[in-house]
């Protein structure tokens, strides 16, 4: 009976560390799922920061263009 008695201890402790490592890889899924939502929102945003960056540049760019070339067109008269 006492090797009986240890195997269920045994059996009972390896059951005790499955289910705390079930739980942990539950927390880390749970932490994994809430890192990669909150990559995704750092992208948009980013992404959308780029987009106002590039309109301020490309607007600028598109002025100062038009300037030049109506300086060129009154030093060509």
């Amino acid at each position: 009976m006492p090797v009986l008695g240890c195997r269920k201890r045994k059996a009972g402790g390896l059951n005790d560390r499955l289910a705390i490592y079930m739980e942990r890889v539950r927390s880390l899924e749970t932490e994994n799922a809430r890192l990669h939502i909150q990559v995704r929102e750092s992208e948009l945003i980013e992404k959308s920061t780029v987009r106002g960056v590039e309109k301020q540049y490309e607007s600028k760019i598109s002025q100062l263009r038009n300037e030049f070339e109506a300086i060129s067109r009154d030093k060509a008269k």
